[in-house]
């Protein structure tokens, strides 16, 4: 019997980002600015859903400086929180909140 596939729904027409942070000195390059920035561990996931509570992916895997991406989310609760993290060195600790948290309408078809 074929597998039900859910309806996802684009929660915005994008979301643009500004990953390069506050001046910093300028003998560092791009990256190295941007690695400095303060990280933190909250993007790991602590109370993962375990029975499709809610769904999602997004349009691209790496959106470039100021670029958009479009999220789609699946659950059939009324609302849920979205925060967007960047991922990347950030003195160990894995990403940089860079969106959040926003409460969405919940989309369930």
């Amino acid at each position: 019997m074929p597998r039900e596939r859910p309806c996802l729904e684009s929660i915005f027409g994008a979301i643009r980002f500004a990953f390069w942070g506050a001046v910093q000195p300028s003998s560092l390059n791009r990256i190295q600015r941007e690695n400095r920035q303060p990280g933190t561990t909250a993007w790991q996931l602590t109370n993962p859903a375990d029975n499709r509570q809610i769904e999602g992916y997004a349009s691209l895997t790496s959106v470039p400086v100021g670029g958009n991406i479009d999220l789609f989310v699946n659950t059939k609760d009324a609302n849920y929180t979205l925060t967007v993290f960047r991922m990347g060195w950030y003195g160990g600790k894995g990403g940089r909140k860079v969106l959040g948290p926003q409460t969405l309408a919940g989309c369930n078809k």
